[in-house]
């Protein structure tokens, strides 16, 4: 809104913000002509000397410090009796108008801003002034890439204490962006602003909040009980050792917690460097200019490297399935609808379910008399299907009375990738003997031993193949040295095969990354597994996963739930496919609408284990929402279970006379004093215990900024008696909305609520709160309006909206 109103030595051109505490207006400075910002301080706030001090304090806090990305003061003081602050005019856009037109950055970008903040931050912990509202709305682009913060509205030096800098009534902050002690009302230091950082990267990095709710009360509820998703839940696209970071920087004790935002930045540097993000301020321009364009080419060039990725390690072998699964599933989320991700993404999956049920075949070890082809040395070989068979050949097959041998490892074990030309040369000698012996007789005329299905059926190399039992004619071999032979070649099997082994039902994702070396044919048909025997007892059927995954992209969700509810009562599924069988049944069950249904089946998957998280391949929105309603379930079953769980046991103070009686006190979030008939017995606990002698005692329970709360109990002769109180649903009020003229969004101290008129906003902390709406082509009579509210209580506003003309 225009506007021209002398202000002392600035001309107020435009209201262009409104905060809890002050109105923030474009001006002008009259002496020098140019743009500056100017907040002045409400007015019904402006009797209130303390309030008043700490405003003032603000503009020396942000006078001392000079540094591109922080906001510059350049004046303060009062016109008529009322405070303001004048600051340099930067154009731009804060982060939060950003998101709101643009979404979340490329990583790159998104990188390149937190380490700009943090820069920052870094600054003003040096001066030793803590910001205490980091949040997008605070930090701003400018056009030339530079990112500034702003707003040190709620700042204070060191030296003061957390009391001195909280509103009687009220948690000062931005619920969604608090740290933990900061919501609770506690002592804070530089690493709250670290987590309200790590909030706003999580934001930036993965496109959502770690913690929501629909309330003041279930946000700050969240900071302080829920364990967020990892990042890269929401966006695969995230290298691990960011979301390592993150994690460190949201950890919820304090003391697990990185100790410094120069620590943090440190972090950050590194992870620019390896990803060669070296001039930053101009690709930071370039996206501020043209986010769109920038944005597409960063995610053209990351389409086609995890593509490139992706077919790299799927053509390294079956030790690299689930990296080339996440690199083809990152395609994916850059592109929904790539066929060619899409394809390998069900080609590996398949894979990799039929290793998971294979049931492991060892095969035996060489022959005796035959050169050692699996094991040389320290070294494992995968030979031609041929050598294989030869190899695997029980000795009854090969030689008749030949001891039996520890079982050779597994082929797939160890894997390294070889050209056909290499592999050529390995197979000849392999097949070749080292050192030249004189060659044995032909075997007597006889039958052959019986030999197993398999073995007959191969067909090993003439040259591979072990003579009968040796004699010891001329020119045979002599036959000390023979038993020798046949000794050293158990031993070396028996070496390999502990140093190869592995676990029978699960894939092992680091076989190319184990200390010993291999040799593989990466043919296409080496690459494909090999079919497993029938586990005794059961018939060989078609895969009811993959059956599962067929039915569901053909839209047939009953047929997905009838083939997996069958596969998951049976015992065909190993422990991973059963994890896997059940979230497909969710999904299904979701896509027939039995919401209820799926929201167990994924309540189930949770407490199996607490990790879990559906992939992202394939997941719909409902998915997501029917995820997240049943992680809230548990995190909601287990505060009841925590509430109800029985405290420590207390051992009974002897008595002469009655039995004394047992108080337990829990409390949400936390009580900084528990007073027990005016006797300070215990601060800073959720759950106190206590033993009193029979009769009525009044307890007194105190939270430094959500009140107290009185309560009176009596106790008989040995009873134990549990009460509780949840501070921040006492202390909580509402606010009704309405506007006469039409509807509008409504927004609560500046954040968006999501809800528009006629709304009551449930959950609002006491205190004082700004209320403003917001519709294209209206305009609100008077402005934002300021509501009080107290605890317990409604408080009620109302706005006439006009329509511009």
């Amino acid at each position: 809104m225009a506007m021209n109103k002398d202000f002392g030595a600035f001309e107020l051109k435009e209201k262009i913000g409104v905060g809890g505490m002050a109105s923030v207006f474009l001006a002008v400075q009259k002496s020098l002509q140019r743009p500056v910002v100017v907040k002045i301080i409400h007015a019904h706030l402006a009797d209130d000397e303390k309030l008043v001090q700490r405003f003032e304090r603000e503009a020396r806090a942000a006078a001392m410090m000079r540094h591109e990305n922080i906001i510059q003061v350049i004046d303060c003081g009062l016109h008529e009796d009322v405070a303001y602050i004048a600051m340099e005019f930067v154009e731009g856009m804060d982060l939060r108008k950003w998101l709101d037109a643009h979404g979340a950055p490329p990583i790159e970008m998104a990188l390149l801003m937190i380490r700009d903040v943090c820069r920052g931050l870094e600054h003003a912990h040096g001066h030793r002034i803590i910001h205490r509202d980091i949040k997008p709305a605070n930090v701003m682009l400018t056009p030339d890439g530079t990112i500034k913060i702003m707003d040190f509205g709620l700042a204070r030096s060191g030296s003061e204490t957390s009391t001195q800098m909280t509103m009687v009534g009220s948690v000062m902050g931005t619920p969604a962006y608090m740290s933990p002690e900061q919501a609770t009302g506690e002592v804070v230091d530089e690493r709250s602003d670290i987590f309200s950082t790590g909030v706003l990267a999580y934001e930036l990095l993965g496109g959502q909040r770690p913690f929501s709710g629909d309330s003041y009360s279930t946000v700050l509820r969240s900071i302080l009980t829920v364990e967020p998703l990892d990042v890269t839940h929401f966006n695969p696209l995230v290298p691990e050792e960011l979301s390592r970071i993150l994690r460190g920087m949201l950890q919820k004790d304090v003391g697990k917690r990185y100790a410094s935002i120069a620590a943090v930045r440190q972090e950050f540097e590194d992870v620019i460097e390896q990803l060669s993000l070296l001039r930053g301020k101009d690709l930071l321009r370039e996206y501020a200019v043209d986010p769109q364009t920038v944005g597409d080419r960063w995610r053209s060039k990351r389409l086609a490297r995890h593509l490139d990725q992706g077919l790299f390690f799927e053509n390294m072998g079956r030790g690299k399935i689930d990296d080339a699964l996440l690199e083809f599933r990152r395609v994916l989320h850059l592109d929904p609808d790539n066929t060619i991700a899409r394809d390998h993404v069900k080609k590996l999956e398949r894979e990799r379910e039929t290793l998971q049920s294979q049931v492991p075949h060892v095969p035996a070890a060489p022959t005796a008399g035959a050169p050692p082809a699996t094991a040389v040395g320290d070294q494992t070989m995968v030979m031609t299907p041929e050598q294989a068979a030869a190899a695997s050949m029980p000795p009854s097959a090969s030689a008749p009375g030949a001891p039996a041998t520890p079982p050779a490892p597994r082929p797939e074990d160890h894997t390294m990738v070889m050209t056909p030309e290499q592999m050529a040369a390995a197979s000849a000698a392999s097949a070749t003997p080292a050192t030249p012996v004189a060659k044995a007789p032909p075997p007597p005329a006889k039958p052959p031993a019986a030999t197993s299905p398999k073995a007959a059926a191969a067909s090993p190399p003439p040259r591979a193949a072990a003579p009968a039992k040796p004699t010891a004619k001329k020119g045979g071999l002599n036959p000390v040295l023979m038993g020798a032979s046949i000794l050293v070649i158990a031993v070396i099997a028996f070496a390999v095969f502990s140093m190869g082994r592995k676990a029978p039902t699960e894939l092992d994702p680091g076989a190319t990354s184990d200390p010993i070396p291999a040799i593989v044919d990466t043919s296409a048909a080496n690459l494909t597994p090999p079919t497993a025997a029938p586990t005794p007892g059961t018939e060989s059927t078609d895969d009811p996963l993959a059956a599962a995954r067929a039915s569901l992209t053909s839209g047939n969700h009953a047929e997905a739930i009838a083939t997996l509810e069958t596969a998951l009562k049976g015992t065909a599924l190993g422990r991973r496919d059963q994890r896997t069988g059940r979230e497909l049944l969710a999904r299904a069950f979701a896509g027939a609408n039995r919401t209820r249904d799926a929201q167990r089946t994924y309540e189930d998957l949770i407490a199996r284990d607490s990790r879990f998280a559906p992939e992202p391949a394939g997941l719909t929105g409902l998915d997501r929402r029917i995820y997240d309603a049943a992680r809230s379930a548990i995190a909601s079953r287990d505060s009841a279970r925590a509430a109800k769980a029985p405290p420590p046991p207390v051992t009974p103070t002897p008595s002469t006379g009655s039995a004394p009686a047992t108080l337990v006190v829990r409390v949400s979030p936390f009580a900084q004093d528990f007073i027990v008939d005016g006797e300070t017995k215990d601060q800073n606990k959720k759950q106190f215990t206590v033993q009193l002698r029979p009769g009525t005692h009044k307890i007194r329970l105190t939270h430094p900024s959500l009140g107290n709360k009185d309560i009176t109990v009596d106790l008989d002769s040995g009873e134990r008696k549990e009460v509780s109180h949840d501070f921040l649903a006492a202390a909580s009020g509402s606010i009704a909305v309405s506007s006469s003229g039409g509807w509008a969004e409504i927004y609560l101290n500046g954040e968006r609520t999501g809800k528009t008129t006629p709304a009551v906003l449930e959950g609002v902390l006491p205190g004082s709160h700004t209320i403003s709406l917001v519709r294209e082509g209206f305009t609100v009579d008077g402005g934002p309006q300021s509501v009080d509210v107290r605890a317990g209580q409604e408080a009620r506003t109302a706005f006439k909206l006009k329509q511009k003309k």
